[in-house]
């Protein structure tokens, strides 16, 4: 067996790309920014406008529910019936009444929990924006002084 070394190890010492230079390594990084920049305010938009349509078409969906339980109601007879030996049931439109009742006070409480909801993740994202802007702008300042 040969008593030879194996120097190789898989290293590869690096090699900048041929015929780039520094101007165009900061042109190519303004350009991504601009890009990703876009990207984002499009994202917020299109997340904007999906908020928008949900609250929208929520609030066209209830009111159309609640309609249709007020004619399942209406079919309702006003007579109780009752088994024997049990105590005598409400009337069902009084049950009815207060499913509603129940449903509307629900939906206020959910629309207030979705509209905190959004304002957090907004907030969220505004943040998480900010602090990667930051932090870019340091990177760019260090490399800048080098």
């Amino acid at each position: 067996m040969s008593e030879k070394k194996n120097t190789w190890n898989g290293f590869m010492p690096f090699m900048p790309p041929a015929g780039w230079n520094k101007d165009d390594c900061k042109e190519q990084w303004k350009e991504f920014k601009s890009t990703v920049g876009k990207f984002w305010e499009q994202l917020e938009s299109m997340q904007e406008t999906a908020m928008a349509n949900t609250k929208a078409q929520w609030d066209k969906f209830f009111p159309q529910l609640l309609e249709m339980e007020e004619t399942f109601a209406a079919s309702l007879p006003e007579v109780k019936v009752s088994l024997p030996g049990l105590p005598p049931l409400p009337a069902p439109k009084k049950v009815v009444a207060k499913v509603k009742e129940f449903q509307e006070t629900a939906n206020a409480h959910a629309i207030e929990q979705k509209e905190s909801f959004d304002a957090f993740v907004k907030k969220g994202q505004a943040q998480a924006k900010e602090a990667v802007t930051e932090a870019v702008k340091n990177v760019e300042d260090n490399l800048e002084q080098k």
